[in-house]
């Protein structure tokens, strides 16, 4: 309900005329798993990708929403998966939410993926490269590894809290949290 007001007040201030919105969920929102399967036919790409997702998703497949791309490897003659989930409940929610603020919503995807997607739209951004693209918000970190355009590897972890002030004590802690980013950065590039 609050969010709703949020949305319906600040497309009425900033006079924003829109129908139509792309909803990009956070990290806490969804789960993200990359992976590598052996080759499949078309036929059996569904059903590969499901069992193989069991080992990833602690929900029931039938409370969850589901999407995935893939690529052939052909260096190891596997193929890259990545798999995104949402519990309905949470997708549910945020769908009839924007719904409130008359909103249709158009498409769906991780936040991370849609500033990706922008800033290959704007040209800020070259796809044949490979990168990493990493966010922090307070102490939860989202890596994405991008290798050719296509997302190869997503990673969420939680830090502990950096703290705000300048004693001794603060300045320990974040320290450990730099020295603890820095080293989830290295595990994960690894």
């Amino acid at each position: 309900q609050e969010w709703t007001l949020t949305i319906s007040e600040a497309l009425r201030t900033n006079k924003i005329d829109v129908k139509e919105a792309f909803l990009g969920l956070s990290s806490k929102d969804q789960f993200i798993r990359s992976f590598q399967m052996p080759l499949l036919n078309k036929s059996e790409l569904d059903l590969g990708i499901q069992f193989e997702a069991r080992k990833y998703i602690p929900f029931k497949a039938e409370d969850l929403t589901i999407d995935y791309q893939y690529r052939v490897n052909k260096k190891s003659a596997k193929m890259d998966i990545l798999y995104v989930a949402v519990t309905k409940n949470t997708l549910d929610s945020n769908i009839s939410a924007l719904s409130e603020a008359g909103l249709k919503v158009k498409a769906v995807e991780p936040a991370s993926l849609a500033l990706l997607r922008i800033l290959a739209i704007t040209k800020q951004l070259n796809p044949k490269l490979s990168f990493v693209l990493i966010t922090v918000q307070d102490a939860e970190v989202e890596f994405i590894i991008v290798n050719n355009g296509f997302p190869y590897f997503g990673r969420d972890i939680k830090l502990p809290q950096p703290s705000a002030g300048i004693s001794e004590k603060t300045q320990g802690e974040e320290a450990s949290f730099g020295e603890r980013l820095a080293s989830e950065i290295r595990v994960s590039l690894d």
